[in-house]
């Protein structure tokens, strides 16, 4: 996957980025919400990204600390 090439922070950026646009495009695909299928979605949406996003947070922590230890 490219994402594993990135820069940790760059990496962090671009999760938000794609948790805010997944939001905005739930949000626009289904503007009356619908439902247990909206719920499902979103649900599992922000189950996965805010995931990551924590994996990177980690990552970035990582990597900062390997570079104050050199």
């Amino acid at each position: 996957m490219f994402m594993s090439a990135l820069h940790p922070v760059t990496k962090l950026c671009y999760l938000i980025l794609i948790l805010i646009i997944g939001s905005l495009a739930v949000y626009f695909a289904f503007p009356e919400e619908p439902g247990i299928f909206y719920s499902i979605l979103t649900t599992a949406l922000y189950v996965i990204l805010i995931g990551t996003i924590i994996k990177a947070i980690i990552d970035v922590k990582k990597h900062l600390e390997s570079k104050s230890n050199n």
